[in-house]
């Protein structure tokens, strides 16, 4: 099989063109993407029959085209009147076409991103997160070193941030390292501390014994309320 890329302009809109010459008898053209098309045809056919047919086809291209487009669209998230739960409050939670950032106004939340799809938007939301997140841990963290000071431990983990299915956080001892889900920015201040204490105590225990849950209640007594909360 022979390949030729090449754009093509049908309508006044630029399209990427894909040439397939195949081993068989007739033409096929689909179009799964907005402006993308692949064209199979015959081995023995030429370019020019390829571009001949294409333009023969170029309304239905198009159409075909637009309600791809329309399709995609209806996929957008957030297009107005959604709500969002943020550091434990519920806001409204509207996307504007922009440089990636977060505005929280009153009980309202702007994302500005040109992000377009319900995947790339929460993606580029969680990452514009991260320094909310990074500053409550900021305002905790001499509170918790101090609590480890107190145990014998004076070691400063580093902080670090990575999405997990089925984990608010990781503690890895040997690396002085903890890590944590940016999911928690959904959560109450409080939920975001018992989760950066619970990492802090793994230093202590690397397990999830009776003197593990015995520390973390020496620090915060009510914490099956707070993961309750998390479930």
């Amino acid at each position: 099989m022979r390949t030729l890329t090449r754009e093509i302009n049908i309508n006044g809109e630029t399209f990427e063109l894909t040439m397939n010459f195949r081993s068989q008898k007739s033409f096929s053209l689909t179009i799964r993407e907005p402006y993308k098309l692949r064209l199979n045809l015959p081995f023995l056919q030429g370019e020019r029959a390829g571009i001949r047919f294409i333009e023969e086809r170029k309304d239905w291209i198009t159409k075909k085209n637009n309600e791809i487009i329309a399709k995609k669209e209806s996929s957008y998230l957030y297009q107005g009147g959604e709500e969002i739960w943020f550091l434990g409050k519920r806001f409204q939670f509207l996307v504007m076409n922009g440089e990636e950032h977060i505005v929280v106004s009153g009980d309202t939340i702007c994302f500005y991103t040109h992000k377009r799809t319900k995947e790339t938007i929460l993606s580029a939301f969680y990452e514009a997160s991260l320094p909310y997140l990074r500053s409550v841990c900021n305002e905790y963290e001499e509170d918790l070193l101090a609590f480890l000071r107190s145990k014998a431990y004076y070691r400063i983990p580093r902080i670090e941030f990575k999405i997990y299915k089925r984990r608010w956080g990781v503690c890895y001892p040997t690396k002085n390292l903890i890590v944590l889900n940016p999911y928690l920015i959904h959560f109450p201040l409080k939920c975001i501390y018992y989760v950066y204490l619970h990492e802090m105590v793994h230093f202590l225990y690397p397990n999830h014994s009776r003197d593990f849950y015995r520390t973390v209640s020496e620090k915060l007594p009510d914490y099956k309320s707070v993961v309750s909360m998390m479930h």
